[in-house]
């Protein structure tokens, strides 16, 4: 179930992958599956057309660095999460963090894109 939910938030599939780790069952994978949960509920409000209230001077690169993330071009998305990390380390009660977590869960440990990605994670929350 976690590799199809996966599977589908690569696709760009976010309603199906939202459905599947909403409804995760308790199992090993369970972790996985919630740390996956923000990107797929981030990515399904940008679908939505849902916007936030304020104007936070940082929303429309949040929103481009989705936008970037659902054409899978996931390194520029990371790279703008980051640049949002080093304005406000808790943008959005921790969103931006919380969605750059889910697309390394979504690389895997063994790449070592998201190894790199996870130093420089660390460095700017540390």
């Amino acid at each position: 179930m976690l590799g199809l939910a996966k599977s589908l938030l690569l696709q760009g599939k976010v309603q199906e992958s939202y459905s599947i780790l909403a409804k995760f069952p308790p199992s090993r994978e369970y972790n996985s599956a919630q740390t996956l949960l923000p990107l797929s509920r981030a990515l399904g409000n940008l679908e939505k057309g849902i916007t936030f209230d304020s104007e936070e001077p940082l929303d429309p690169a949040f929103h481009n660095t989705l936008r970037l993330e659902k054409r899978g071009n996931l390194e520029a998305a990371m790279d703008g999460l980051l640049d949002i990390l080093r304005e406000d380390k808790h943008y959005r009660d921790g969103e931006a963090q919380r969605v750059m977590v889910a697309i390394l869960e979504l690389l895997g440990d063994n790449n070592p894109v998201a190894r790199q990605y996870r130093g420089e994670l660390a460095s700017i929350l540390f």
